[in-house]
């Protein structure tokens, strides 16, 4: 027996549903007075799918709002106006910073107009207790030095700089990045599955050493700016190793990096927003697209039930999985 499979689209056609509203003229005033629409329709010219259906060419696939109009009109004979998917304002646009906190099966984004430590509390939590992968920046400063990790693709820059500014600074930024070369070539076997992780513990214990030896001397010896630079890189020296005693903690930023790519790309193709709600559009469903990528959950189905639920005011689809056990909560 042979089989042969063929797919096809079938037809799309947009459906549309006509509310009339009767009115009853009054006979002392002749004011004419109609029935109300139903709160969900109130409002809204755009179903719950359709509404979801413009989130997800937006927020997934980073279409800017003319190729939406155009999209909607090729594949489904819909018309709409720019204005229609997307909001302004007036007023000068601020600069802003994206935000990005990453974990296995949620990712969130904030856009903000500040880079301070008032954010990155806001956004993870002041009572936050998990371990932390993040850059040197002073906004994560108030966070447990034993819980954090440094990316340390920052530090190898850092090392190469000490070496390309020359000096006394030049040969022990050699050192520094011959023991960084070490402890990656036995991460790299950890991470393979060829390194035992407790012999990669042992091993790492006169590495710890032997990099602390040269930044120290940077910090007296060496010129002022690699001088400022290792004593930076020594005040927040704890958080170069939590990785090595912690499974499942890596020493890059290559997670981070990865989730904040799409918002970077989305950056670069929509020119920003031009307003606070335009703000919140974005990093709101930038943060569910990413979490369902990772949980594998369909975009779609997700956005279609929780604009659903907005609109009825029902409580709203959960955007972390259910892990088993966990009863099921019915609005």
């Amino acid at each position: 027996m042979r089989c042969f499979q063929k797919v096809e689209v079938r037809v799309l056609k947009p459906e549309m549903t006509e509310y009339r509203c009767h009115g009853r003229e009054c006979r002392g005033c002749g004011a004419v007075t109609y029935t109300a629409l139903p709160p969900e329709v109130e409002g809204n010219v755009f179903g719950e799918r359709l509404t979801a259906v413009v989130a997800v060419l937006a927020g997934r696939y980073r279409l800017s709002k003319r190729l939406i109009q155009s999209a909607l009109s090729d594949l489904l004979g819909i018309h709409i106006s720019v204005g229609a998917s997307e909001g302004r304002a007036n007023g000068k646009a601020k600069r802003a910073w994206i935000w990005v906190a990453a974990t296995v099966l949620v990712t969130v984004f904030r856009i903000s107009t500040s880079r301070g430590s008032d954010v990155a509390k806001a956004l993870l939590g002041e009572d936050q207790a998990g371990f932390l992968v993040t850059d040197r920046w002073c906004s994560y400063n108030w966070y447990d030095l034993g819980l954090r990790q440094l990316f340390w693709s920052h530090l190898t820059r850092d090392f190469q700089g000490f070496i390309d500014r020359g000096g006394e600074g030049q040969r022990l930024g050699e050192l520094l990045l011959l023991e960084r070369n070490k402890m990656f070539r036995w991460w790299h076997r950890v991470r393979d599955d060829t390194l035992a992780r407790g012999d990669f513990q042992r091993r790492m214990k006169p590495v710890e050493r032997r990099l602390g030896h040269p930044l120290r001397e940077a910090e007296v010896r060496a010129e002022t700016k690699t001088a400022g630079k290792a004593r930076e890189i020594l005040k927040l020296e704890r958080a170069l190793w939590t990785y090595v005693g912690v499974e499942g903690l890596e020493p890059t930023n290559n997670f981070g990096e990865r989730s904040i790519r799409p918002a970077v790309m989305y950056r670069k193709t929509s020119f920003g927003t031009q307003s606070p709600a335009g703000g919140r559009f974005v990093e709101r469903v930038l943060t569910v697209l990413a979490s369902l990528k990772q949980q594998q959950r369909n975009p779609l189905e997700f956005l279609t039930e929780a604009i659903r639920a907005h609109r009825r005011g029902l409580a709203p689809p959960f955007l972390l999985p259910r892990m088993p056990g966990q009863l099921a909560l019915a609005a």
